[in-house]
């Protein structure tokens, strides 16, 4: 509960009176009528008569609580407000302002009569994912006469909403996995599921993989041998160089979605935030992973600093050798370049996705031929990109990623291949 100051000044009502009584005055100095002064006797001492009360307090109690305090971005909150006086009032009344990328779903102005408590209930739509106060909440509030009215603002309720992951259903299994109990088949032998083939018995083998016919066939002891179902490691990479027609907004929300499928199927999931600083978060497990990721995606700001991160920084947990890493980024600024090849030249295998879609501004017709020049220069950047073993697909934010990855494209990088 936190305490509001009010600020009393007087009402529009008040302001009509002392109109009313200024012109009585002024039609009676210029007509000499004193009939007239009865006019403004009567808005006088209504104006007069609450100048020496006390009954206006200086401060109220206020209690605000939102529900739920997490949610993911499109999702509807409800904003709680109770607001208490020491002293009964003539009117209570309580407005409020949403606050940027979050829009009320009701008009509701919630007002009391005569009373020292009142309350209000709000439907807030979350439009964008962040951190943010819910909005600036009004207390207006009025003395038994309506003459004087104290007000108070102050921002309420605190949001956190995570981004809508896009849509991503498959999951790329990269050529070599980490040597690590999963569901994803490897090339490796193991205690799989999937048969590979029959072969002469060795010591170690275990005596249930005995294959009795193969043994009865050949005299001797033969196994059968299946391949190793392992786990695999995916890393989300974010440029925050640069946002330019929402490219940062539609890299976070295409992170989330690569992401989630693979923490669903077992996997590990990690991030790394590309800016003048290098954050990062090494692969892990679980569904509070996804969590995990979207709180420092919250903190992705536009980072304007000049200095190249440099990826040699990063834990080797951080990058494991086998992990595919998924790039979300619009290919402006020069520095991610110098990213991507040092991401590549590791070892690591590199997918990069360009999410952007806006063009630059012509002013005339004669433009369009740098406006083909700037197009030819983007084909050729993510030409470049692919003739050095690291493949570019391109995502508007609108359609589903499989969409995008799944399409006839260059081999994925290091053997990566997607399930059938």
């Amino acid at each position: 509960m936190t305490t509001l100051e009010l600020h009393w000044g007087p009402s529009a009502h008040a302001r009509r009176l002392l109109t009313v009584a200024a012109v009585a005055v002024a039609v009676l100095l210029v007509t000499g009528r004193t009939g007239i002064l009865a006019l403004a006797a009567a808005p006088l001492l209504l104006l007069l008569a609450p100048l020496g009360s006390t009954n206006r307090p200086r401060a109220v109690r206020l209690l605000a609580g939102v529900s739920p305090d997490h949610c993911v971005e499109g999702e509807t909150i409800t904003l709680d407000v109770e607001v208490e006086a020491r002293e009964r009032l003539g009117m209570l009344r309580l407005e409020l302002t949403s606050s940027r990328q979050l829009r009320r779903l009701d008009r509701e102005t919630p007002t009391a009569v005569l009373s020292n408590r009142i309350s209000g209930t709000w439907a807030v739509r979350v439009d964008r994912w962040g951190r943010r106060t819910v909005g600036e909440l009004t207390v207006v509030a009025r003395d038994g006469l309506g003459l004087w009215e104290g007000r108070g603002a102050c921002p309420v309720g605190e949001v956190i909403s995570y981004p809508q992951p896009a849509a991503f259903s498959h999951v790329a299994v990269p050529h070599h996995l980490p040597a690590r109990l999963g569901q994803h088949l490897s090339g490796r032998p193991g205690h799989g599921s999937e048969f590979a083939r029959i072969r002469p018995y060795v010591p170690g083998d275990l005596p249930r993989d005995v294959h009795w016919p193969s043994t009865l066939r050949h005299g001797s002891l033969h196994v059968v041998q299946h391949l190793a179902e392992e786990s695999a490691d995916v890393i989300v990479a974010i440029d925050a160089f640069t946002d330019v027609g929402g490219t940062l907004s539609r890299s976070v929300r295409g992170a989330t979605g690569v992401a989630a499928p693979y923490l669903r199927s077992g996997d590990r999931a990690g991030l790394i935030v590309l800016g003048g600083g290098l954050h990062w978060l090494p692969p892990e497990s679980g569904q509070r992973t996804l969590y995990r990721i979207a709180d420092e995606i919250l903190t992705v700001q536009r980072d304007i600093s000049v200095v190249t991160p440099d990826v040699g920084r990063l834990p080797r947990r951080s990058l494991p050798p086998a992990a595919l890493i998924v790039v979300f980024t619009p290919l402006l600024d020069e520095r991610i370049f110098t990213l991507l090849h040092d991401l590549h030249d590791r070892g690591t295998q590199v997918l990069v996705v360009d999410v952007l879609t806006t063009k630059p501004p012509r002013a005339a017709d004669e433009d369009d031929l740098a406006l083909r020049m700037w197009r030819l220069d983007r084909q050729a950047t993510a030409y470049r990109l692919r003739d050095s073993g690291i493949p570019v697909f391109a995502w508007d934010g609108r359609r589903s990623l499989d969409e995008v990855l799944l399409a006839p494209h260059p081999a994925l990088p290091g053997g990566a291949r997607w399930p059938a």
